[in-house]
């Protein structure tokens, strides 16, 4: 285990492991968000969202995110992945407002 690293270096690590090795997310107009993160644990609760919820291979995405995550930040130890039906971090479910 690497020593002296914060919590907020470990989540960023995440969230670069998250854009390097999951750029397909983003490409597709999902969102994956850390929102949890138990240091003591190394457990690490990730939700996505967007596109991401109901899509077909959203499972094949929380398998690979279980297994790859933790391979990649020695300080995790576990990775729970759910779904949200809001379309990212502002909550918004509905988007009948806006202009297309």
């Amino acid at each position: 285990m690497t020593i002296g690293r914060t919590r907020d270096d470990i989540k960023r690590h995440i969230d670069r492991v998250l854009q390097r090795e999951f750029p397909q997310i983003a490409m597709h107009g999902g969102i994956a968000e850390v929102v949890g993160l138990d240091t003591e644990t190394g457990e690490v609760d990730i939700v996505l969202g967007a596109s991401c919820n109901g899509c077909g291979i959203s499972g094949m995405t929380m398998a690979a995110l279980q297994r790859r995550i933790p391979a990649a930040v020695e300080e995790v130890t576990h990775v729970r992945v759910s779904e949200t039906s809001s379309f990212g971090s502002d909550g918004r479910s509905d988007l009948s407002d806006v202009p297309f």
